[in-house]
């Protein structure tokens, strides 16, 4: 496609789009006035019938997992060496002598030796775990097994052609300003992104296969300097600390193994990279280190001057040790059989690898271990990284715990366990004094649903659970504070549940807030008020009927108050509010923004006024076909028009969870794959800026 095709295109396209009439700032105004002027009025919400057509239809949900969990099961059985696993292997460590369904928390007790994550003793103890589990032999028909529940491979990708401006050595200094940062879930353990500031410069990975460094100077904005990455890679998020630049890439590669007697054979497999650039000339980064690992880019943490890579591996598992590939590797060697920690119950067959970097010695490896498990959900606290995967059966379904300890780039595994039920995110799971809370939902044998909130020690042995909580309700959504735990469930209208968690062994419902909706992100805005963000339902179907904003009162957490809300008609879905990353929240600053259906939404809190509309930015407005014409040349090659049209895809096809909203003092900056945009927050959020990417 050349340019003028391009460019017809993107412009047939645009004139077919209307936005919604309920994200215009003149509706946005309306409502907001409107709902002022009713503030305080109470909810009254209906008692919902137990068989609506909604609760039928969640059930019948639920049944079909359960009958795809079962399925899967079955389907893997016959590629199974010997009989037929049973679910039932999936059961907790710990033994727990009361029923499974009881209100009162329970008391287990395990030994040491099997709460500690045991390590393989050899690589043919490996092999044959993984062979009798996972692999099938049948005359000379040969099955590999990975897993039906392998992540695949993420759409996000090193030479030194970099460009910058004449007689520009730019380098950070002391001057830099306030700035956002990351919107994390733990403080004081790093995330990594694909957008960063240091309050200077923005940090900028972009799909199609580089990484930009934008001079911010109050809006005026310059390209100082542009790497191109590897282009069989495909970048992750980076970090940026001081100096150091870290980006993180995966890649898919095959290589040529030499078998007996001239018997040639291709594996392959992904590896995930991290390379290291010294940036204290901004104009030059200099790459100083390069570290890879076998397996798919799962997740990454930054503590301290480490960052701990996280990466899924999976094995070839043949009829012999011999003939298998089971044993990741990193740029550092072979895991040893002592680095890879095998749990009893084996449910998938792919490795968790992990490896530590130290940024300041950034082209050696501190340490690596491995888990052969893989991870549906991850939390990082600022000492250990615990591993969740769901089991589903039948009859229940369990969550199992793995944990981590990591401290100054050191790794070993610490504890396994599980509890009864599913999770909603990483938001369910929360460490604190070294006990692990953790909140899930799950369904009897008749598919009704209930949650639970369970408390586990520093061996994952639980210690206190309450059960039975929120009938036919789901999680949604949670947040901890010190002793006390708050989450949301949702059927027709939204519990926000508050918890004592002070006593370990006796966690205590201190109140249950009924209201309309449900919030699917939660933050604390300052030592009393929770900001939710979520949306609107209707109290007798549950259907979605809007976008909501709101704001509640936890000074007294026995009795938590929604004391604002804002309700945006019509708005039944924002995949920003999925991806917490893409959520700027400072409370400090007193803002907090998203991208929802293309556009740009930015709030205030006042507690007299309630929420204030501060700024409103449609990206339908954006003359992305003048962006083109400005960076399109006669001479463009294939490759540089196929990956303006890859970042135009990002932005025109509503994928809100790639845009970024920072500010630098007090500059916002609306960054998105093809453009960056400046406006001055002094001077009512005026356009002063904006730079197309290319």
């Amino acid at each position: 496609m050349n340019e003028k095709e391009l460019l017809e295109q993107i412009r047939q396209s645009a004139e077919t789009i209307t936005p919604p009439d309920a994200l215009s700032p003149d509706s946005i105004e309306k409502m907001l006035r409107e709902q002022a002027a009713s503030e305080g009025t109470p909810n009254t919400g209906r008692k919902k019938s137990k068989f609506s057509v909604y609760h039928l239809g969640t059930i019948a949900a639920v049944f079909v997992l359960a009958l795809v969990g079962v399925w899967a099961a079955a389907s893997r059985n016959w590629k199974f060496k010997g009989a037929k696993p049973e679910l039932s292997e999936s059961q907790p460590v710990q033994t727990s002598t009361q029923p499974l369904l009881s209100d009162a928390p329970t008391s287990e007790t395990v030994s040491e030796d099997t709460a500690r994550l045991p390590a393989a003793d050899s690589y043919e103890t490996i092999y044959q775990a993984l062979q009798d589990k996972f692999y099938y032999y049948d005359e000379e028909i040969y099955y590999d097994f990975d897993t039906v529940y392998e992540e695949s491979a993420r759409d996000m990708g090193v030479t030194g052609d970099a460009y910058a401006s004449e007689d520009m050595s730019v380098a950070a200094d002391s001057s830099d300003l306030s700035h956002s940062e990351t919107n994390v879930q733990e403080i004081g353990v790093d995330e990594g992104d694909f957008v960063k500031t240091d309050g200077k410069f923005i940090y900028i990975l972009k799909r199609s296969g580089s990484f930009l460094i934008v001079s911010a100077n109050q809006g005026e904005l310059e390209i100082v300097s542009s790497i191109k990455l590897p282009i069989s890679e495909n970048v992750k998020e980076m970090y940026v600390d001081g100096d150091n630049l870290s980006v993180i890439t995966t890649g898919y590669y095959t290589s040529l193994d030499t078998g007996t007697e001239g018997v040639y054979a291709s594996s392959s497999n992904y590896r995930t990279t991290l390379y290291t650039y010294n940036i204290a000339d901004r104009e030059k980064p200099e790459l100083i280190g390069t570290v890879s690992q076998d397996g798919n880019f799962s997740q990454s943490r930054k503590n301290g001057d480490y960052i701990y890579l996280f990466t899924q591996y999976s094995p070839d598992i043949q009829s012999t040790y011999e003939e298998s590939s089971i044993i990741p590797k990193t740029s550092q060697g072979e895991l040893s059989a002592s680095q890879i920690y095998l749990p009893e119950h084996l449910t998938y067959s792919t490795y968790l690898v992990a490896s530590s970097v130290n940024i300041h010695e950034p082209g050696e490896i501190r340490d690596q271990k491995a888990v052969v498990s893989v991870a549906s959900t991850f939390y990082a606290s600022e000492k250990n990284i615990y591993i969740a995967n769901e089991v589903w059966n039948s009859s229940n379904t369990r969550t199992e715990l793995m944990k981590l300890h990591y401290e100054n780039g050191q790794i070993y595994g610490a504890a396994a366990g599980s509890v009864e039920g599913y999770l909603n995110d990483s938001f369910s799971l929360n460490e604190h004094n070294g006990y692990l809370r953790v909140v899930t939902t799950s369904y009897d044998e008749n598919y009704d649903e209930r949650n639970g909130l369970y408390i586990l020690d520093e061996n994952l042995v639980l210690t206190g659970a309450i059960r039975n909580l929120a009938q036919d309700e789901t999680i949604r959504s949670a947040r901890f504070l010190g002793n006390t735990g708050y989450f949301v469930t949702f059927r027709q209208t939204d519990p926000l549940f508050s918890a004592d968690l002070s006593d370990p062994a006796d966690p205590k419902i201190l109140g249950a807030l009924k209201i309309s909706g449900f919030s699917s992100y939660l933050h604390f805005y300052n030592d009393h008020l929770l900001l939710g963000l979520g949306y609107e339902a209707n109290e007798n179907t549950g259907a979605r009927t809007g976008l909501k904003l709101s704001m509640f009162d936890i000074s007294d957490p026995s009795n938590v108050k929604e004391v604002s809300k804002f309700v945006l008609s019509g708005i039944t879905w924002c995949s920003s509010l999925d991806n917490y990353r893409s959520i700027l929240v400072d409370p400090e600053k007193n803002l907090f923004g998203f991208t929802c259906d293309n556009r740009y939404l930015l709030f205030s809190y006042d507690e007299e006024k309630g929420f204030v509309k501060e700024f409103i930015y449609d990206f339908y407005n954006d003359i992305i076909s003048q962006s083109l014409n400005d960076t399109l040349s006669e001479d463009i090659t294939i490759e540089e028009e196929s990956s303006l049209e890859n970042d135009w895809y990002y932005d025109y096809y509503d994928d809100d969870s790639v845009t970024r909203g920072i500010y630098i003092g007090d500059t916002l900056y609306l960054v998105r794959p093809s453009a960056v945009t400046a406006f001055d927050m002094s001077d009512d959020y005026k356009q002063i800026g904006r730079l197309f990417l290319n």
